[in-house]
């Protein structure tokens, strides 16, 4: 749009049929679930790097510090990212926030420790760059999958008891657009 900054991104069509839009509600749950793997994780490793002496002591305040990196990460990555998709595109802007967590995760996984900056250190670096990558796959992933989603008829889901859970699973994890 002139005058504006901000630039205009085509919107794919939604997901034709049944299996697509249940591959779509497949692929938005296994990001949250891999996104809180992420997330949750260190507390497992931090157990298992306690075990090493070389690393040096891990204090409860370095524990805390290296679990909440992730957390200050996410929460900046929502605030950025939610920004830059307005303004670049929601795609560009998921494909950044996909390669930011994937590159948090690699140098988490190979970080070693060096004179000037400590394992730890280290870790609570590489958490808040994945942290802003996972903070920053909440707006746009859920604005794409929320596009990319139509209503479903009451033919295909009754509101009664027994599919009640997949209706409200739908729901939080697809973001599904009131028409």
């Amino acid at each position: 749009d002139k005058g504006t900054g901000i630039l205009k991104e085509e919107v794919p069509a939604p997901p034709e049929g049944f299996s697509q839009r249940l591959a779509t509600i497949l692929v938005a749950g296994a990001g949250f679930l891999a996104d809180s793997y992420d997330l949750f994780v260190i507390n497992i490793v931090l157990i298992m790097m306690k075990q090493n002496e070389s690393y040096g002591p891990l204090t409860p305040d370095v524990q805390i510090q290296c679990s909440f990196m992730a957390i200050i990460g996410a929460a900046v990555g929502q605030l950025l990212f939610g920004f830059l998709a307005d303004q670049y595109g929601r795609r560009r802007m998921f494909l950044l926030t996909a390669i930011l967590t994937i590159l948090g995760n690699i140098l988490q996984a190979t970080a070693q420790p060096y004179e000037r900056l400590g394992i730890y250190q280290q870790m609570m670096l590489f958490r808040f760059i994945m942290g802003m990558g996972v903070g920053g796959e909440y707006p746009t992933a859920s604005i794409i999958t929320s596009e990319n989603s139509t209503n479903w008829t009451l033919s295909l889901i009754h509101i009664s008891e027994p599919t009640r859970p997949l209706y409200i699973s739908y729901a939080v994890f697809c973001l599904k657009k009131m028409r």
